[in-house]
C-alpha cells in the first residue's frame, strides 16, 4: 500500500510540473484555451510516466535511503517520459497546439520536483540519528551472489561497501525485509524480495530468474532474530548449499555462538561464471569493428522512436498481462551479456506463479495461459526488451541472451551486444541445435553489416506474421564455417583464452 501511495505522489508531482511547465512557458497566465489545447500532452505525460516508472521501477526505491544511482533513475525515467509524450503528440497532430520550449521545461521542474522530494526525505531522515561510521567488509576472491537480511543502518553500511571495494565481485540478489509491507521496494538499487518466513520460496524464485545463491548475510542483531526465522536460516545451511554469515560478529560489533548445526560449505555453481574459448582471431577483429559503435548509436535512436511508436501498445498489453498473470507485468532473468557482463533481461509474464495458494508446486504446463501463449507466439512478450537496448544492455540485432547454463563454451557470441532479434533466431527453428545456433551467431559477428541487419529485421517480420522457418542455406554456411579449421575446437594444449573486453 506503502508503494502504490508513493507511486501515485509520483505521478502527482508528474502532473504538477506538467502544470508548471506551461506557466512559466506562457508567463504565469492560464487561459482555459490554452488548458484544452494542451491536455493531450498532459495526459501523453501521466501515461508514459506510469509505463516508464513501472518498467525502471522508480517507486520502488526506499526514500529515506535514496542514492546517487536513484537520483539517475530518475533522470533517466524523466527524459524517456517527456519523450516519449512529445513524440506520441508529434505523431497525432505534430505538436501544433503545444509550443517545443514545454516538454524541455517540463523535464526540467519534473527532475527537480521528484529528485528534491528524495532529497528531502533523506535529509530529514539523516537529521534523526548519526549516521554509522563506514566499516569495510573483506573482499571475495570470487565473484559470488548473496542475500541480506535486514534493513537498516548494517545493510545500508554493507551495501555501500560493497559498492566501493567489491562490486565486481559480490552481487547482491536481493533484501530480506522484516515486513511485508517493504517488499517490492528498493535499497540503495537492491530490491527487497520478502521476509525471512519465506526465505526458502524467495531462494527458489531466484533461482527460477537465474540466480543462485551462495550466501546469506545477516545485516541485523542475530539476538533480534525471531526463533522461527533462526530455525529458517539454519535449516537452508543444513542443506549444505548456502553458507550463512553473521555481518555484525564478522566485523566485531556482536559476539554470537553459533549453534553446533552451523555449518561453512558453500555449493560453487560454474553457471554463474561464462567464460568463452576463442581460438581464431578473426573473430576478435570482427567483434572490435567500427561498425558495433556506430551500431550502439542507432540501436539508441531506434529505441526512443520505438518506444515512442509503441506506448500506447505497450500499454495496452500490460494491462492485459496484469489482468491475465497478475502483477508485476514483467519478468526478468539474469543472463550473461556485452563482455560476459550479467544483467536483467526483460519480458511480459507469461506463465502464472510457481505456487497455487495452498502452496502446492503448479506443473509449468498449466502455467502458461493462452494469453501467455499468444504474447509468446507473436514474440510481443519481447517488447519490453527495448529498454534494455536503450540502457545498452542490449542491441536490436545480435546474439540472443541466455541462461549461464546454455551459454556454448566454443563461440565468441557475447564479445557483442545480446540482440532483441538475431541471424539465429530468423534462420533456424527453436528447435534446432545450440551448435548450429552458436554456428549462426558466429557467422553474423564475422559478417555482421547494414544490409546483413536489414535483411535479419525484414526476416523477424515474416516470422511474426507467417510463423518459423529454416533458411537451409544459411543454416549450411554457418556449419561450413564451424567446420573450418581456424575456428572449429583445437586441443587443450593449443587452445587460448582471450579477455572478454567491453568496446564502447
Amino acid at each position: 500500500m506503502r508503494r502504490i501511495t508513493l507511486w501515485a505522489i509520483d505521478l502527482l508531482l508528474v502532473f504538477v510540473s506538467c502544470i508548471a511547465a506551461i506557466v512559466l512557458r506562457n508567463g504565469y497566465e492560464m487561459a482555459p484555451g490554452l488548458v484544452v489545447s494542451v491536455l493531450p500532452y498532459v495526459i501523453a505525460s501521466m501515461l508514459s510516466w506510469a509505463v516508464v516508472s513501472g518498467v525502471l521501477g522508480t517507486s520502488k526505491s526506499i526514500w529515506r535511503y535514496s542514492s546517487l544511482s536513484d537520483y539517475m533513475q530518475i533522470v533517466w525515467a524523466s527524459i524517456l517520459t517527456t519523450t516519449i509524450a512529445a513524440g506520441s503528440i508529434f505523431f497525432l497532430n505534430r505538436l501544433d497546439s503545444v509550443a517545443r520550449s514545454i516538454p524541455f521545461l517540463h523535464l526540467l521542474v519534473m527532475i527537480t520536483a521528484l529528485v528534491g522530494s528524495r532529497v528531502a526525505m533523506r535529509i530529514r531522515h539523516a537529521r534523526r540519528g548519526t549516521q554509522a561510521p563506514l566499516q569495510m567488509v573483506a573482499a571475495q576472491a570470487d565473484r559470488k551472489t548473496v542475500v541480506v537480511v535486514g534493513i537498516g543502518p548494517l545493510s545500508e553500511l554493507y551495501l555501500r561497501s560493497l559498492q566501493e571495494v567489491a562490486s565486481d565481485r559480490v552481487h547482491v540478489a536481493g533484501i530480506i525485509g522484516r515486513r511485508h509491507d517493504q517488499t517490492g521496494r528498493v535499497l540503495l538499487n537492491t530490491p527487497i524480495l520478502g521476509t525471512l518466513e519465506n526465505i526458502e520460496t524467495i531462494i527458489r524464485d531466484l533461482t527460477v530468474h537465474g540466480v543462485f545463491v551462495d550466501e546469506i548475510i545477516v545485516a541485523m542483531s542475530a539476538t533480534s532474530l525471531k526463533p522461527a526465522a533462526r530455525e529458517a536460516l539454519q535449516k537452508l545451511e543444513m542443506g549444505n548449499t548456502i553458507n550463512v554469515r553473521y555481518l555484525a560478529e564478522e566485523i566485531g560489533l556482536e559476539s554470537y555462538a553459533a549453534p553446533s548445526s552451523r555449518l561453512t560449505s558453500v555449493d560453487v555453481r560454474s553457471s554463474q561464471r561464462v567464460s568463452v574459448s576463442i581460438v581464431d582471431d578473426k573473430i576478435v577483429s570482427a567483434s572490435q569493428r567500427v561498425y558495433w559503435r556506430v551500431k550502439r548509436i542507432f540501436d539508441f535512436v531506434a529505441a526512443l522512436v520505438l518506444l515512442a511508436i509503441f506506448a500506447p501498445l505497450l500499454a495496452f498489453l500490460a494491462l492485459l498481462v496484469g489482468i491475465d498473470v497478475g502483477f508485476p507485468v514483467t519478468f526478468w532473468q539474469r543472463r550473461p551479456g556485452f563482455g560476459g557482463r550479467p544483467f536483467q533481461c526483460l519480458k511480459f509474464r507469461t506463465m502464472r506463479p510457481a505456487h497455487d495458494a495452498a502452496g502446492l508446486l503448479v506443473p509449468e504446463a498449466e502455467r502458461v495461459s493462452w494469453f501467455g501463449r499468444l504474447l509468446r507466439t507473436s514474440r510481443f512478450d519481447e517488447l519490453p526488451q527495448l529498454f534494455n537496448i536503450l540502457n545498452g544492455d542490449m542491441s536490436l540485432i545480435g546474439p540472443r541472451p541466455l541462461l549461464p547454463k546454455d551459454q556454448p563454451t566454443d563461440c565468441a557470441r557475447l564479445l557483442v551486444r545480446p540482440g532483441l532479434t538475431g541471424w539465429a533466431q530468423v534462420c533456424a527453428r527453436r528447435a534446432e541445435s545450440p551448435a548450429d545456433k552458436a554456428a549462426l551467431d558466429t557467422w553474423y559477428i564475422l559478417n555482421a553489416s547494414p544490409f546483413v541487419d536489414l535483411r535479419i529485421l525484414s526476416k523477424t517480420i515474416k516470422i511474426v506474421l507467417l510463423g518459423e522457418r529454416v533458411d537451409f542455406d544459411a543454416l549450411n554456411a554457418a556449419r561450413l564455417l564451424r567446420a573450418a579449421p581456424t575456428l572449429s575446437a583445437v586441443s587443450s594444449g593449443e587452445e587460448r583464452r582471450l579477455p572478454l573486453r567491453a568496446a564502447s
